[in-house]
């Protein structure tokens, strides 16, 4: 098997992170986030959240005193995280992020709605459903796209510049 010149390591390596790039694109991120608390003899909160592989569900038992907060996470550097927990005296449990440019607002309404089924003395329900913008979904595969035309046209050059060189003859 001939062993690859200079010239096409580089580019191949650069292939590899590419594929590597497009798997994590499409397996990691969460596509969102459902929260559906019910209070009958006792606050049932089920927590479920999907992803390329699947939906994932929790229940979570809560008990009198339970409420919904939104914490705000700053991290050292780029935006801030808007997160919605659910709290009892004896637990805190994280329920949804929130990432839409208005997310504290929509955060601080979700949980409005979920405090009023928790902190009711009333039977009830509520259910909130977060979904991640698409935008972000599409400026990151367009970012990648545009990383393999660079790869591409990098490449394109490197080997017509090698075939016309006087050294390849």
């Amino acid at each position: 098997m001939p062993r690859p010149d200079a010239t096409t390591v580089p580019f191949l390596i650069l292939t590899a992170l590419l594929v590597l790039g497009a798997a994590m694109l499409h397996w990691m991120p969460v596509r969102g986030y459902a929260v559906s608390c019910e209070r009958t003899s006792q606050v049932v909160c089920s927590l479920e959240r999907t992803e390329a592989t699947g939906p994932t569900r929790t229940l979570v038992p809560l008990g009198e005193g339970a409420s919904a907060v939104v914490r705000v996470q700053q991290p050292r550097r780029g935006h801030s995280r808007v997160l919605l927990y659910l709290e009892a005296p004896a637990t805190s449990v994280f329920a949804a992020e929130f990432e839409d440019s208005d997310a504290y607002d929509t955060a601080n309404a979700a949980a409005a709605q979920l405090n009023r089924v928790l902190r009711s003395s009333a039977p009830g329900q509520a259910r909130i459903e977060v979904v991640p913008p698409p935008l972000y979904r599409w400026l990151a595969w367009g970012g990648l796209a545009f990383m393999a035309l660079l790869i591409l046209a990098g490449y394109r050059a490197t080997r017509s510049r090698a075939s016309a060189s006087p050294a390849a003859l």
